[in-house]
């Protein structure tokens, strides 16, 4: 990518690109330098520049300047989804689930998308909302399918229908991360919220401690 300076430099797409192959790189003096120069030129991918340089600070774990720089991304572009998810990103990064909330929903309200109802429904379990939790799944299913796969999502659907006294269906999505990759049999998470769910059982009377 280096090589086409000559030819691509200045025009914004380079520069984000660019940028974005040093963040992945883990060069982030590079990165940074390279999003500051392309924000110095006057483009269409502006918005993009400025998402890369709060990326930086997610990649940080700085989320208070990530969120402060995703703020001034929606402020100057408003009806951009990708602004506002992010936004939502670093509030959860704060554990302030509220405000993570209220930013992956506009980003759902704008541009409905499967990566923003995969983080409400962490933010939601956070705040101990499990039909809301659910209904966040429904809506990711419904946009992509892959999201069965993802185990950390999957395993907040667990807790919530066992939450909700719902076991059989909170069994049946551990079963489905089973069969997916049997090898999650040894992942610490995956047992955990198995026992979680062993223990709802428990309480309700269904089985023996």
């Amino acid at each position: 990518w280096e090589a086409h300076e000559l030819k691509c430099a200045g025009t914004g797409f380079y520069e984000y690109h660019l940028g974005t192959f040093y963040l992945r790189a883990d060069e982030l003096q590079k990165s940074s330098a390279t999003f500051l120069q392309g924000l110095a030129y006057d483009t269409d991918f502006r918005h993009a520049l400025l998402l890369g340089q709060g990326k930086i600070y997610l990649f940080q774990q700085d989320y208070a300047n990530a969120a402060s720089l995703f703020k001034s991304v929606i402020t100057e572009f408003p009806d951009w989804y990708v602004g506002n998810h992010f936004l939502g990103l670093s509030f959860l990064g704060l554990d302030k689930y509220e405000d993570a909330i209220k930013y992956f929903t506009a980003a759902n309200d704008i541009y409905p998308n499967a990566e923003s109802y995969r983080h409400l429904i962490l933010a939601y379990e956070a705040t101990g909302r499990d039909e809301a939790v659910i209904a966040a799944l429904d809506s990711a299913y419904s946009l992509d399918p892959e999201i069965l796969k993802d185990k950390t999502a999957v395993l907040a659907i667990v807790r919530a229908y066992a939450n909700l006294g719902n076991f059989e269906v909170g069994k049946d999505f551990l079963a489905l991360l089973w069969k997916e990759f049997p090898d999650i049999k040894n992942d610490q998470d995956y047992y955990d919220t198995g026992h979680y769910l062993r223990g709802k059982m428990v309480e309700a009377g269904l089985i023996e401690p």
